[in-house]
């Protein structure tokens, strides 16, 4: 979980967004779980690191293809 603060505005709250990584032997893929509707505004989507965790692997498993 990444928690930040804008320092251009520190009256706003802290922001808090998770960021999954996987890595194999030809693979790096780094996925981040933005809301469109409120970003920039508000970084929070609403979801659990669980749920972040549950679609990082679906891209991880979309986007694998066997070597060539």
């Amino acid at each position: 979980m990444d928690k930040g603060v804008d320092p251009a505005h520190p009256s706003v709250p802290a922001t808090t967004n998770s960021v999954c990584i996987w890595a194999d032997h030809s693979t790096l893929g780094v996925v981040v779980v933005l809301d469109e509707t409120t970003h920039p505004t508000d970084y929070n989507t609403g979801t659990t690191i669980d749920e972040d965790a549950d679609i990082t692997v679906k891209v991880r498993n979309d986007t694998r293809v066997p070597a060539q």
